[in-house]
């Protein structure tokens, strides 16, 4: 069988041409990008690179795999009547621990304080320092709890003590108490007894009668009725907490509530929180309605329940 003959123009065959040498073209520049890229100069950066970016990688999927899966924490009491109160325009209970300490970290006053802003009422108890308890593979004092784990330990130690849990801790020396009390301003207090002592080896005179005290003898004053108070001197601590707790809460500090409390906790050791702070704002106005003032109940040096019916 004979096949047809097909002719070709010459414009089909110059598209042919064409066609073929653009072909040939972008074939020999893909040779000469591989050989440039084959060449040891960059052959090594790259595998470089590779490995680079191998290991990087491995690093994440290793970092996501043993990451620690965060646990789910109940809130504690006084969290929950924050979160729930804010709706209901604030209410607040909850255990706070306050501790006053030295320079050194030695214990002067350890209270835990029951708030209770529904019943305009703060039930303060003290902790002897040389009480113990069992926390943390140690059963020692509140002294050698918070000797050895601080803050965290001693409100653990105070709580299985007590029974009771602390919600919240605020540990203060002698500067930082000076300061807080600045903050809150002018102090006039009715001295009953004059004194004539000695604070941190630096003498110090209080006449009976209403006296204005600056925030320096002020602190002297609080520090020496600390040395008391396991002997019998509560009762004279506790006025000086419900002083403290008053002048923070009047009329005069109202505006500057918030920014008292920020400077408290910016400056004490305590695990109070800039979100409890915003909760408190809501609070405060509970503490305060109807110019009610707040009741500080002094409870006294704290007893186990098998101690006290002894």
């Amino acid at each position: 069988m004979k096949l047809p003959r097909f002719t070709i123009d010459d414009d089909t065959r110059r598209t042919i041409d064409e066609t073929k040498d653009k072909a040939l073209r972008a074939g020999d520049r893909a040779l000469r990008v591989t050989d440039s890229l084959l060449q040891p100069k960059l052959v090594l950066p790259l595998f470089a690179a590779l490995l680079v970016l191998l290991a990087l990688v491995s690093a994440v999927v290793m970092i996501r795999e043993h990451r620690p899966k965060p646990q789910p924490t109940e809130p504690t009491a006084l969290t929950q009547q924050t979160q729930t109160g804010a709706e209901a325009r604030g209410t607040l209970q909850g255990n706070f621990l306050l501790v006053f300490a030295d320079n050194a970290g030695r214990i002067k006053m350890l209270a835990v304080v029951q708030a209770d802003s529904e019943a305009h009422s703060l039930a303060v108890s003290y902790v002897q320092p040389s009480e113990r308890a069992e926390v943390n593979n140690l059963n020692g004092s509140m002294q050698q709890h918070y000797d050895k784990g601080g803050a965290t330990e001693l409100a653990w130690a105070v709580g299985a003590f007590m029974e009771r849990t602390i919600d919240r801790y605020v540990i203060a020396n002698d500067d930082r108490f000076i300061n807080f009390c600045k903050m809150l301003g002018e102090h006039e207090l009715t001295i009953e007894t004059g004194v004539q002592a000695e604070y941190e080896g630096i003498s110090f005179v209080i006449k009976p009668g209403k006296q204005k005290l600056t925030s320096d003898t002020l602190c002297k004053y609080f520090g020496y009725c600390c040395k008391t108070l396991y002997q019998g001197g509560d009762a004279k601590v506790s006025e000086l907490l419900g002083y403290l707790a008053q002048k923070l809460l009047s009329p005069e500090n109202d505006a500057r509530f918030d920014r008292i409390l920020a400077k408290l906790i910016g400056e004490a050791t305590t695990n109070i929180s800039a979100m409890d702070l915003q909760g408190y704002s809501a609070v405060r106005p509970a503490f305060c309605a109807d110019g009610a003032p707040v009741a500080l109940v002094n409870e006294g040096v704290f007893r186990p329940a098998q101690e006290a019916e002894s």
